[in-house]
C-alpha cells in the first residue's frame, strides 16, 4: 500500500538528517502532485534547494506557497534571500521592499537591502541608510557594520569605515572579511606594517579565500617585496579570486 502524504512527510526529517535532499525533493513532488497546495511540502521542498544551493529553485517552491496563502510574510523574506543567493537582486529588492512596507523590523533584511543597494547598485547613502537601521535594530550586528563600512569606503568616508571595521572586530574577532576589510583602509592611509598585519590575520583565519591573498600581495608590492606579492597574487588566482 502506498504511503499516505502524511507518513510521506515524517520520512523528510529522517532523510534530512542523513542529508539526503535529492529523496525529499522527490518526495516533496509526489506530494504536491496530489496535492499542489500541501504547504509544508512546498516548504521542505524549497528547504532542500537551499541545502543543494540551487536557489532559484527554492525561489519558485517560495512562490508557489505565496500563490496559496499571500499573506504570509516570512516567506516574502524566505524568497528575497533565496534570490539574493541566487544572484538575482532585482527580485530580491522587491521581497525587502514588501515585507519593510508591510512593518518587518527585521535586522537582516534591512542588512540585506542594504548590501543590494550598496554592493550591487552603488547607492551607497541608501546603502548607510539601511545598514544604520538594521544597526539600530540591532547594535551587536557585526555584520552590519562591516557592510556599512565599505559603503562609507566607497564615499571615500575612510575614517567611519575604519571606526565600523574596528566596532565589527570587537563584536567578532574571527571575522576574515572584516580584516581584509580594515587592511585595506590602512593601505588607504598608507599604514602598510598595520595593513599587512591585518591580511595575515584574515589568511590564518580563512586560508582557502583568494581574496586577502591578493591584498596581501598589494600590500607586498607596495613594501617593495616584489617575489612575495607575485607569490600571493598567484595563490590568489588559483584560489578564484583576480
Amino acid at each position: 500500500m502506498a504511503d499516505s502524504n502524511e507518513e510521506k512527510l515524517k520520512k523528510i526529517q529522517d532523510l534530512a538528517n542523513e542529508g539526503d535532499y535529492e529523496s525529499i525533493i522527490e518526495i516533496c513532488n509526489e506530494i504536491t502532485g496530489e496535492d499542489p497546495n500541501n504547504l509544508q511540502a512546498h516548504l521542505c521542498c524549497a528547504s532542500a534547494y537551499i541545502e543543494l544551493k540551487r536557489y532559484s529553485r527554492a525561489a519558485d517552491e517560495y512562490s508557489k506557497i505565496l500563490e496559496i496563502k499571500p499573506d504570509l510574510h516570512f516567506i516574502l523574506i524566505l524568497r528575497g534571500d533565496a534570490y539574493m543567493d541566487a544572484e538575482k537582486f532585482k527580485q530580491a529588492l522587491e521581497d525587502y521592499d514588501k515585507v519593510i512596507q508591510l512593518g518587518c523590523k527585521l535586522p537582516s533584511v534591512y542588512n540585506n537591502r542594504g548590501l543590494i543597494y550598496g554592493q550591487h547598485l552603488q547607492q551607497f547613502e541608501k546603502a548607510i541608510d539601511d545598514l544604520n537601521k538594521a544597526i539600530e535594530l540591532a547594535p551587536k550586528y557585526f555584520e552590519a557594520y562591516n557592510n556599512r563600512a565599505l559603503a562609507y569606503a566607497n564615499l571615500d568616508k575612510f575614517d567611519k569605515a575604519l571606526e565600523d571595521l574596528n566596532k565589527a572586530i570587537k563584536l567578532y574577532p574571527n571575522f576574515a572579511a572584516c580584516y581584509t576589510n580594515r587592511g585595506r583602509i590602512y593601505l588607504e592611509f598608507q599604514e602598510l606594517k598595520k595593513a599587512l598585519a591585518d591580511f595575515n590575520k584574515a589568511i590564518q583565519l580563512e586560508p582557502k579565500q583568494g581574496y586577502p591573498y591578493f591584498w596581501r600581495g598589494t600590500c607586498y608590492e607596495a613594501l617593495g617585496e616584489e617575489k612575495k606579492a607575485r607569490a600571493d597574487f598567484a595563490t590568489a588566482k588559483k584560489l578564484g579570486y583576480e
